[in-house]
């Protein structure tokens, strides 16, 4: 290239980096302030300096173990190191999450461990996933950018990363997990799920651009999806150096204004669109093979839609034999809760507020639910209140206020409420309240500290609840008579949710057959037993009162279906133990990786 063809060229990136950015602000993102009665402390490190609430000090230290620990596995196969970073705790937030950005150069944690998590331990996940942000991001403070950075400070590395498209970041990062963690969850069949749905039910995939910018028409997965799967199928075709060379490209020449593009055609031969392309079609070659038969092929299904449009029906319960409620949910439809009768008709309950739901419970006439309130004040302090409905008023109350409970579920008579309490210092417990007014009548510390997840009634003294342990998540049982804890299902890495209690039965979600599926454990011998075998993905069973039906929901292109079939133990299959996955690249991912 000409030398005054480049000097233009990085005249018109810089006037382009002037439009953009006409303001110089000293924090270019923040997240919120914490409570102002917080006294923080700081541990400095050789790599990291962590800076957190003295109350949160234990964990904070575990989390330091951690960065040191996976700081060389996860920097590896890009070739990079991280300069010293500050990492910044919000434990006073019930969000969980983690980011990374500049200006200034840091890391966020929101370290409460969420209801839905994988066999990983939360801070585990944090450490990798939010430390290959960084290896990413300052493998870009080179050449160029580099000398940008000099004259604009950290806007300008910042600016030149939004250069890097959002699904490598992402997708790179889910596949550091996936190799290095043991809850793998790249291999998870809700991962995948949507995806997978998507290309087994259209002839041809979304263009690039709707696959990455959404859709107002059309429900569209993420770029974590998208991103894992174009991610692992360039690494099992090419070289481990694609990516690594691409963002050292980008941080060297980003006045091309595309320049990952521009490496990824010159050691490909595709750029962007044409690499999703080929991935997503390999992808569906791979999971055409993964096509289940239908135990009950004449399931009915509660719900009427229209299949033009996308509408999700998630945690259904009976109300009674002849009515289930469900949350109902969609792009052009505000979250509600809805009656739906056998019919098909609905009945709008209420549209519900700011949520973290994983569930809902009825029982006694009453519905049950979690919302967030954030301080007015502070918007890193929030707190998952319990909220309940009168199913024959109509009115509203509040049970718990500023509390931290999750995953609600009503005693059998309504009078009782179970959930999981955490403290923002990470200390778990399983509480029993009152309902009528959330006072606790019952509060047992975790074994060990365990993570606990989504508890159920198994009768009026016993409780199942998951549990994550150092191998992975299992099911155990508290009995509250004798004040023990038990355990029912050894700890797996396959994935385990949505846990309800039918004596003698406990019902769960998991992806042991590689596609999400009902199972059940019987709790007299602890044996598992898979109740469906659907094409896409079960979640969220719930038994009728009667105690002759199931319902759940069944994934479906559309979203969502409230599907029924009968409890006929003469129709389930006994799990033999395996536990498979429809991750088509993890082996050769992880050879390249580490080899």
């Amino acid at each position: 290239m000409k030398p005054g063809r480049r000097v233009k060229q990085i005249v018109l990136f810089l006037g382009f980096l002037q439009l953009m950015f006409p303001e110089a602000k000293g924090q270019f993102y923040t997240s919120g302030q914490d409570p102002s009665e917080i006294k923080w402390m700081q541990l400095k490190g050789s790599h990291f300096r962590l800076i957190y609430p003295v109350a949160f000090s234990s964990e904070a230290k575990r989390f330091a173990f951690l960065l040191e620990t996976y700081k060389e596995p996860v920097s590896r196969p890009l070739a990079s190191s991280a300069r010293r970073f500050p990492v910044v705790f919000h434990p006073y937030s019930i969000l969980s999450n983690g980011f990374v950005v500049w200006a200034p150069w840091r890391m966020e944690i929101y370290p409460l461990p969420p209801q839905d998590i994988d066999a990983e331990d939360w801070l585990t996940q944090l450490a990798i996933h939010e430390y290959r942000h960084i290896v990413q991001l300052q493998k870009l403070n080179q050449g160029f950018t580099k000398g940008l950075g000099i004259l604009a400070g950290e806007q300008g590395p910042g600016a030149v990363s939004g250069l890097i498209p959002r699904w490598f970041l992402e997708g790179d990062a889910v596949r550091t997990e996936t190799m290095l963690g043991i809850g793998h969850r790249g291999q998870l069949p809700s991962f995948h799920m949507e995806l997978r749905t998507l290309l087994l039910s259209q002839p041809e995939p979304y263009p690039f651009l709707k696959a990455m910018l959404g859709s107002y028409r059309n429900f569209v997965p993420d770029y974590y999806q998208y991103g894992y799967g174009m991610v692992s199928w360039t690494e099992e075709k090419y070289q481990a150096d694609v990516f690594p060379k691409a963002i050292d490209f980008t941080a060297r020449n980003p006045y091309l204004l595309y320049p990952f593009g521009i490496s990824l055609k010159r050691t490909t031969g595709y750029n962007q669109q044409g690499l999703y392309k080929k991935a997503m079609q390999d992808l569906r070659e791979k999971w055409n093979h993964q096509e289940p038969a239908e135990i009950y092929p004449g399931k009915k299904v509660w719900n009427k839609r229209n299949p033009r449009e996308y509408i999700t029906y998630r945690f259904p319960v009976f109300f009674n034999d002849s009515m289930v409620i469900a949350c109902k949910s969609g792009l052009g439809e505000v979250p509600s809760f809805v009656k739906i009768g056998k019919d098909g008709k609905e009945k709008r309950i209420l549209h519900y507020g700011s949520e973290n739901l994983v569930r809902i419970s009825v029982a006694g006439n009453q519905l049950v639910w979690t919302e967030i309130r954030t301080d007015v004040r502070w918007q890193n302090r929030s707190f998952s209140v319990i909220k309940r409905l009168d199913l024959s008023s109509g009115k509203q109350y509040r049970v718990t206020k500023r509390s931290r409970y999750f995953a609600p579920v009503l005693s059998g008579d309504g009078t009782r409420i179970t959930a999981v309490g955490i403290t923002p210092e990470n200390a778990v417990s399983l509480v029993v309240l009152r309902t009528q007014d959330g006072t606790i009548l019952r509060e047992i510390p975790s074994p060990g500290n365990a993570m606990l997840m989504e508890p159920c009634w198994i009768s009026d003294s016993e409780i199942g609840v998951l549990l994550q342990e150092r191998e992975g998540k299992s099911i155990w049982k508290y009995d509250m008579e004798s004040n023990a804890w038990s355990s029912f299902l050894p700890a797996t890495t396959a994935e385990l949710g949505d846990l309800a209690g039918a004596w003698p039965w406990l019902f769960f979600r998991s992806g042991f057959t590689g596609i999400c599926n009902i199972f059940a454990l019987n709790c007299l011998d602890s044996s598992v037993w898979q109740v469906t075998s659907v094409r896409y993905g079960a979640a969220s069973p719930s038994v009728s009162p009667d105690g002759k039906r199931i319902i759940f929901s069944d994934y479906t292109p559309a979203g969502y279906d409230v599907a029924e079939i009968p409890l006929d133990t003469n129709l389930w299959t006994r799990w033999n133990g395996t536990n498979l996955t429809n991750d088509p690249f993890i082996t050769s991912g992880r050879d390249k990786r580490t080899g």
